[in-house]
């Protein structure tokens, strides 16, 4: 009995023929180009070195756009600096600010000092004339006056006491530079130091040019 007469010719209808598949051929070709498709694209040595060259260029006009930037805010920041200094140089000395006016004074203060200081250790008999000075500028009444010296000009005004016409007793004082003078007597006292004539100098010049400029604007005024 066949297979067939088993079966009936319904039954075989419902089934299909099977047939070995063929391998080899196109099929296998498009698997393989597939599977190469899919492979990670290895960058030849051409393209690493465009690569790396693009890199570079791209870091060294990054490096130039930012420190020309840079300079540019440096060179800004100098100018304002410089605009400011050429302002404080074209106003009037009346106009400049007490502060600014101040360290000028001590400033113009100190170097006077140096300068003074150089005279008294070159040619230290300068400081009798400064103790005649001092006691002159005393009330004609003083009496029982101290004078206080720095301990060289104190050797020097009694050496030279003979060459004086005034009475007073000298004192050593180290608190004292070459130079400075102070007096004390029963009615008052006197600070004939360097560095006190020194500012009473420039406060006198300092209110001279002040009352000059104030002329000067009146009689502009009056035009």
């Amino acid at each position: 009995m066949s297979l067939t007469s088993i079966l009936s010719r319904e039954r075989i209808d419902q089934f299909e023929r099977w047939e070995l598949p063929i391998v080899g051929g196109s099929d296998v070709q498009h698997a393989a180009d597939a599977e190469e498709d899919d492979t990670p694209h290895r960058p030849t040595v051409a393209e690493i070195e465009a690569i790396e060259r693009q890199a570079r260029e791209e870091g060294f006009n990054a490096g130039l756009n930012e420190g020309r930037a840079m300079a540019r805010r440096e060179l800004a920041a100098q100018v304002a600096r410089l605009d400011a200094l050429f302002a404080a140089v074209e106003r009037p000395f009346a106009e400049l600010d007490s502060d600014v006016a101040g360290d000028l004074a001590v400033l113009a203060t100190v170097i006077a000092e140096r300068v003074l200081g150089y005279e008294i250790a070159t040619r230290p008999e300068k400081i009798l004339d400064v103790v005649h000075q001092a006691i002159d500028a005393l009330p004609s009444a003083s009496r029982h006056i101290k004078i206080h010296l720095n301990p060289a000009d104190a050797a020097l005004v009694r050496e030279h006491r003979a060459s004086t016409d005034h009475e007073g007793t000298v004192v050593d004082d180290a608190a004292l530079e070459r130079g400075d003078v102070r007096l004390e007597s029963e009615q008052s006292r006197l600070d004939a130091r360097v560095r006190t004539r020194l500012a009473s100098v420039i406060d006198s010049v300092l209110d001279g040019q002040a009352s000059d400029e104030d002329v000067a604007g009146d009689e502009s005024v009056e035009s």
